[in-house]
């Protein structure tokens, strides 16, 4: 009579036979869970998955004796990995898990409830998830009934000290040596202040970004220039509006987009600081003084330069921001200056050449426009 083959040996086989059975759901998992957390509207750093191959495998069950008695009782021959920016996102991504897919309990843990007070740690979310009735009902996942995947959940900081602690080689407390053991403490509860931390600080500028618009209403002199007042103040105040869009009919009447641009904002927020315009008060006392003289200036520039390409051209909203700090620059006659504003609006290096050859283009300009009006210049 035959003797039982080795069953550790027959479990690595019929894995390297359904080996491209699994290597599909792998992608098809990653895409589907990247799609799912997507859909919810929750920002993440990455999805990404992995296919265990015959040798981890083989040293998993060596590892574990008896625990395995057939392929479909290893759970994690697929992985995918969910890494978010916060802490909190971590449940929101964990609902959706557990909504989507057919969780295992027994298998699935939330580390974050088992690991010992003095560590951070490894603290990912595992679910050990199957693809539910109604998806292995469509076509495009029949093929996949009887698979498993194991679906890790963490914050960016969780993903970085389980990194290094991997890197590091030691995985548990006792694996520690004694003298480390408090530096290991401290640098986890700093990685856990910091988690707990940013969720904070997220919400605090959130908080921050709601109220913007009443305070500018209220009390413009005490807000200052940033990305939030900015933002709101360029797509509700009628004269950077009309400033935007004389700059943008330089690149011909109805060809130039103006959209909305967070980074473009951020480098406008720079010049103007530059020029000595801190808050949104400073701003609306410039724009009503030199606004319309600004917008020209920028007009004259890119219009004297023949921008116009084929296709419509993007303005940024806000772009007028910068012209008028460029426009203050130029009234000090400060070479200096002028490329200073030059640089932060742009943040790009350039030649010397590409900065002497702008600054005398629009001191030539500014000059320009006011050779008939002796008085107009503010210094």
């Amino acid at each position: 009579m035959e003797r039982n083959k080795d069953p550790q040996a027959a479990i690595v086989q019929a894995y390297e036979n359904q080996r491209a059975l699994y290597g599909d759901f792998r992608r098809e998992m990653e895409r589907l869970v990247g799609g799912l957390v997507r859909r919810r509207g929750l920002p993440i750093v990455s999805v990404s998955s992995r296919l265990k191959d015959a040798e981890s495998l083989r040293t998993k069950l060596r590892r574990m004796p008896g625990r395995y008695l057939e392929l479909q009782d290893v759970t994690d021959l697929v992985g995918v990995r969910v890494i978010t920016y916060f802490g909190d996102h971590v449940d929101a991504i964990a609902e959706v898990i557990e909504r989507e897919f057919d969780v295992d309990k027994s298998d699935s843990v939330d580390k974050r409830q088992v690991l010992e007070a003095d560590r951070f740690g490894y603290v990912s979310v595992h679910y050990v998830v199957a693809l539910p009735a109604d998806r292995l009902a469509l076509t495009e996942y029949r093929t996949f009934h009887g698979c498993q995947a194991e679906i890790q959940i963490r914050s960016i900081l969780q993903h970085a000290w389980a990194e290094i602690e991997h890197d590091l080689g030691y995985k548990t407390k006792d694996a520690v040596p004694d003298a480390y053991r408090r530096h290991f403490a401290r640098l986890a509860g700093m990685f856990e202040l910091a988690d707990d931390e940013f969720v904070r600080l997220r919400d605090s500028l959130r908080e921050y970004e709601k109220a913007v618009p009443e305070r500018i209403r209220a009390t413009p002199e005490t807000v200052p220039i940033d990305l939030a007042s900015l933002r709101w103040y360029v797509t509700t105040d009628e004269q950077i509006e009309k400033m935007d869009r004389r700059l943008a009919q330089a690149f011909g009447a109805g060809k130039a987009q103006i959209v909305s641009e967070d980074a473009a904002l951020e480098r406008y927020a720079s010049a103007l600081v530059e020029m000595g315009v801190y808050t949104i008060f400073d701003v609306q006392r410039c724009a009503g003084r030199y606004g319309d003289d600004a917008a020209e200036l920028g007009y004259r520039f890119y219009a004297g330069n023949d921008p116009s390409p084929a296709e419509s051209p993007r303005v940024s909203a806000g772009i007028s921001l910068w012209w008028l700090a460029l426009y203050l620059a130029a009234s000090t006659g400060s070479r200096e200056a002028l490329q200073e504003c030059h640089y932060l609006g742009i943040r790009e290096m350039r030649s010397i050449h590409a900065y002497n050859w702008f600054a005398d283009r629009l001191f030539y300009l500014y000059s320009s426009m006011h050779e008939t009006d002796p008085d107009a210049q503010d210094g």
